[in-house]
């Protein structure tokens, strides 16, 4: 199973604490340019990767989508996510994106902020993803910029140690 340091409790308290957590969507500085790059989702089956604590699933339904599945690894996350959501058409489920495998043609837009650069197996994903989508559908996705990540004494890890 890939990292999951979001269902460490020290760690778990101080991430709940980031304005992205805190203010949902209006937290995230990323989401103008997210928000752009959408489609009318009224009347979209949607599915939210790496869905944390279900901000853009509710954001879909409110905005007209007919279902989310909303997937993430961390149990903590998706404790948070029930808890204050109330839409029986979002459904939460725990699964690890390196292992995932989707049906064919089901979503209008598959939607994921900030986890893609966790994963070791990304084109895995991709292609699953591209499955997933129909003809018409839509990949919107962000990856964390490395000015936020990049250690201030750069090094290469091998992947023995990355784990």
């Amino acid at each position: 199973m890939s990292q999951n340091i979001y269902d460490q409790d020290e760690f778990f308290e101080k991430y709940i604490a980031l304005d992205r957590q805190v203010k949902g969507l209006a937290g995230a500085p990323e989401w103008p340019q997210l928000k752009a790059m959408l489609p009318n989702l009224k009347g979209l089956a949607m599915l939210d990767l790496g869905c944390e604590f279900g901000w853009f699933s509710r954001f879909a339904r409110e905005n007209g989508a007919v279902s989310v599945r909303a997937i993430d690894l961390s149990e903590k996350m998706l404790d948070r996510a029930r808890s204050i959501t109330s839409d029986d058409r979002i459904t939460y489920e725990r699964a690890d994106l390196e292992d995932l495998k989707l049906e064919g043609n089901q979503y209008g837009v598959v939607f994921s902020s900030l986890t893609f650069h966790y994963l070791a197996n990304l084109p895995t994903l991709i292609k699953e993803i591209g499955r997933s989508l129909k003809p018409s559908g839509r990949l919107v996705c962000s990856i964390e910029h490395p000015i936020y990540t990049a250690p201030s004494k750069p090094a290469f890890v091998l992947v023995e140690e990355a784990g």
